[in-house]
This record gives structure tokens, sequence and C-alpha cells, in this order.
């Protein structure tokens, strides 16, 4: 991580500056923005191919969700009238 190890000063001012910025850029209306820093969080406190096995989990839950559905069929519709 650029800042540093999660559990670092540096780290952890990343991560608290990232939560605080969220809200305000996408009025919690995006939750796979809020599962994308979990998943880096959680990540990098743990070896790579376990890394990928939670990124995948969490990549299923969100795209579970009725906002990645709202979006998926707003964004094909856009896209086939093009």
């Amino acid at each position: 991580m650029p800042g540093g190890l999660v559990y670092s000063k540096a780290g952890i001012d990343d991560v608290s500056g990232a939560n605080a910025i969220l809200p305000a850029r996408t009025y919690d209306n995006y939750p796979a923005a809020r599962a994308i820093l979990q998943v880096v969080y959680e990540g990098l406190q743990l070896p790579f191919d376990l890394a990928l096995r939670v990124e995948s989990r969490w990549f299923a839950k969100i795209l579970r969700t009725p906002e990645a559905a709202a979006m998926i069929r707003s964004l094909f519709r856009l896209h086939c009238r093009s």
C-alpha cells in the first residue's frame, strides 16, 4: 500500500481518509464503492490467494444488489441505443 502497511499510521490515515470522502462523493448510493474499500482493507492483511477469495465473495455479493441490477439495466439500454 503506498501509504504503508494497513496497521501503520500512514495506512490507517489512508483508509480513514477514503472512508470519510466516500459518502460525500457517492452519497452512499453505490454500495460497490464501500465494498471496494473493504476488500482493499481486508485483502492487504491476507496472503494473496486468500485475498483473491475474499474479493470474489464481495464481488458476488455486490453483483446481487438492486443497485447493480439497475446500473446493468440502464447502462445496457444506453449502450443499445447508440
